[in-house]
């Protein structure tokens, strides 16, 4: 199964190498907002999940517009369709407000639950073993080319479908390995970014600091080297790509940590362990937007004041005057919409 993620302002996300489109209603006050996403492509065995989610904008979820708990969360599309559909209620509160608008965005997942190649074990099931394999310090990090040694005897590899120059989160779920002589004093992270090469064949990497306090950030050039699958020992990757802005705040002492995948769970004292799990590809997400309309249909008064002159009074001969005022709740008219004779 593919799983893409959808934050609200109906946004379109590619699936896979294809680009998804999303229509972008336009609504008046009381009715449905009905927002249609073609993936692009009909969907595969397993269908495509996507993740639904609302925010305000100009419109405010909750006073101008619900979205149902059933609209939410994680959509499938199945296996042999091509479109999904979101609607939202937009609420008729009786205030003229004008035009507002509300995103929804449909962030495309495009590894997660994917198969891998050579094997038909899905990521989302399988737990790996990790151990540590470079180690920097930042006093004097090596950001040159360094190499990330993956090992994965039984699946060989995961290939996927990726855009060049294209941003991509990668995500995964980690947790400590304390049996087995791992070590227990790893924290957790879960998100980076980076960018990545069409037809590359993507390499986890994963990036630890010792000390809770530290945050730790890169990116992936997009030269980076490809990530041949070897053909024979233990080394089914060996990548070798250029890492970049490599930083972190907090203890200066700080280590940072590339990964070995090891599915033999062989010990190495000294070193920390993790079982990493749900691994996500996520593409950076394309947004539009709903128009809720709200046209003022009041109309306007005009109300008329007079000038009293006194009979006689020449100084006041040239300035007879009445003065036509316009008001009105909302601003669908203006002064200039009068004529007056």
């Amino acid at each position: 199964m593919i799983r893409f993620a959808l934050t609200l302002l109906f946004l379109v996300a590619s699936g896979l190498a294809l680009a998804g489109t999303a229509t972008s209603p336009s609504v008046t006050e009381g009715n449905n907002a009905v927002v249609t996403f073609d993936l692009g492509y009909t969907a595969p065995s397993g269908g495509v999940e996507v993740y639904v989610s609302a925010n305000s904008a100009t419109a405010t979820l909750g006073t101008d517009f619900t979205v149902a708990a059933s609209q939410l969360g994680y959509r499938t599309i199945a296996a042999g369709n091509q479109t999904l559909t979101v609607t939202a209620a937009i609420i008729s509160d009786g205030v003229t407000e004008g035009n507002e608008v509300f995103p929804v965005a449909f962030l495309e997942n495009v590894s997660s639950n994917a198969t891998f190649d050579g094997g038909a074990t899905e990521w989302s099931d399988k737990t790996i073993r990790t151990q540590p394999n470079v180690d920097f310090t930042s006093s004097s990090p090596p950001i040159g080319n360094n190499v990330l040694h993956i090992q994965n005897k039984e699946e060989p590899y995961r290939s996927v479908s990726l855009n060049s120059g294209t941003d991509y989160d990668i995500e995964f779920d980690w947790s400590e390995a304390n049996a087995d002589g791992y070590g227990s004093y790893c924290d957790d992270s879960s998100v980076y970014s980076g960018f990545v090469n069409a037809a590359d064949r993507l390499v986890l990497q994963v990036i630890d600091t010792v000390d809770s306090s530290n945050n730790v950030s890169f990116t992936i050039d997009n030269n980076m080297g490809n990530g041949a699958a070897q053909t024979s020992g233990d080394s089914i990757f060996n990548f070798q790509g250029k890492i970049s802005n490599l930083s972190w705040t907090g203890n200066s002492a700080a280590q940072v940590k590339f990964v070995v995948y090891d599915t033999t769970n062989r010990q190495y004292e000294g070193y920390c362990g993790y079982v990493i799990d749900n691994f996500r590809i996520n593409k950076s997400p394309v947004q539009t937007t709903v128009t809720i309309s709200d046209p003022d249909t009041t109309p306007p008064t005009v109300s008329i004041s007079s000038t009293t002159v006194t009979s006689g009074n020449t100084s006041n001969d040239s300035s007879i005057a009445l003065s036509f005022t316009l008001s009105e709740t909302a601003t669908d008219f203006i002064a200039s919409d009068i004529s007056v004779t």
